[in-house]
């Protein structure tokens, strides 16, 4: 999504005497998330502190959604794997008990001119691709290096990984989108997976509405293509990001992807939400709806997402992102004030609602 943030920016450390009383007023509610489902989470746009996995645990995320960005991980053809920010990730999430959702994305410049362009345009891009792929399995998957490494956190294997990002979009998917290409790469990355993990579960990169007017392709339509390639196969989950300036835009997507998938015979198929939100500006978007706007949104947002449990499969939702960003994109006028918090890390009216849904 055109809101990702892949390069990390420098955590600001607090003041244990702030970070105590902060905690403290947090710590409002009393039931223990250890039980509650997993229905809801986040994004997360840069590393977080610990304070912010903290508040997270405390606040109801059973989720957190981050990139390992490949190009991070192997800057070079000759170089091995490199895992600090993912690591950092993975450790912040352990030690609060929250599920990882990692998104396997970007393609290193030795690979493809562009990060947006699929390693699919060669065999050795395809076997670059297929290491990686590996290679995260074998770090934060099941019996991983990570967690031989940190004998000190509670063991919680990645089970899902999702496959790109907006792959319907220009903006992700390079020099246009093809169904029938992400089906390739989620052929191999399936073979990938499953062979390293048996139980490993591919969620599909997160597709919105679109523009089609810049070349993007309607979410449901892209999907209906992957249905008759016969990639239904290489997937268990359907990844949406239902922007949307009305909340019937935002509801109306996630109809057109669950009658989709009822009519190629995969209705049971989950759809998660894992990225959606509306910006707390007051102007330069139709998606800034400022402060109390921002919740309001998002309450109703998460009521209907509730509501759709059964009828349409929604299993998760996920904010995006946690904390504002601090920037704001060229493309993307409400992206830098999404966030559940402010830049300084400071609460929103829209994080007291997420609590209400996510602890209720």
């Amino acid at each position: 999504m055109r809101r990702i943030g892949l390069l990390p920016l420098a955590v600001v450390a607090l003041g244990s005497v702030v970070a105590a009383v902060v905690l403290a007023a947090d710590r409002s509610t009393v039931r223990s998330t250890a039980d509650l489902p997993p229905f809801y989470g986040v994004g997360l746009s840069t590393p977080a502190s610990a304070l912010d996995y903290e508040r997270m645990a405390r606040g109801g995320v059973r989720m957190a959604r981050f990139v390992i960005d490949w190009r991070q991980v192997q800057p070079d053809a000759g170089s091995g794997y490199r895992w600090p920010q993912a690591d950092r990730y993975m450790r912040g999430l352990a030690r609060h008990g929250l599920e990882p959702l990692p998104l396997l994305f970007a393609t290193p410049g030795w690979v493809a001119r562009s990060y947006i362009r699929a390693p699919l345009a060669s065999p050795r891009a395809k076997k670059a691709w297929r290491g990686f792929v590996h290679a995260a399995v074998a770090r934060f998957g099941p019996g991983g290096a990570f967690w031989a490494q940190n004998p000190d956190l509670s063991y919680d294997p990645v089970r899902y990984w999702q496959i790109w990002n907006e792959e319907n979009s220009p903006d992700f998917w390079a020099p246009k989108p093809s169904p029938a290409a992400y089906a390739r790469l989620l052929k191999i990355t399936a073979g990938t997976l499953r062979a390293a993990d048996p139980n490993a579960k591919i969620v599909l990169g997160g597709m919105f509405e679109g523009n089609v007017s810049y070349g993007a392709i309607l979410s449901w339509r892209y999907l209906a293509r992957l249905y008759r390639l016969g990639a239904a196969r290489y997937f268990d989950v359907v990844g949406a990001h239902p922007y949307s300036p009305r909340l019937s835009g935002y509801e109306f997507q996630i109809r057109r992807l669950a009658a989709a998938m009822r009519r190629h015979g995969h209705g049971g198929t989950p759809i998660w939400i894992d990225e959606i939100g509306w910006g707390s500006g007051r102007r330069g978007s139709p998606l800034s709806r400022g402060p109390r706007g921002q919740a309001r949104m998002l309450r109703r947002a998460f009521r209907f997402a509730e509501r759709s449990r059964d009828r349409l499969a929604v299993e998760r939702i996920l904010w995006y992102p946690w904390r504002d960003s601090g920037h704001t994109p060229e493309k993307c006028a409400f992206c830098g004030r999404t966030g559940l918090r402010r830049a300084d890390g400071s609460a929103k009216p829209s994080w007291n609602e997420f609590r209400r849904f996510a602890l209720h």
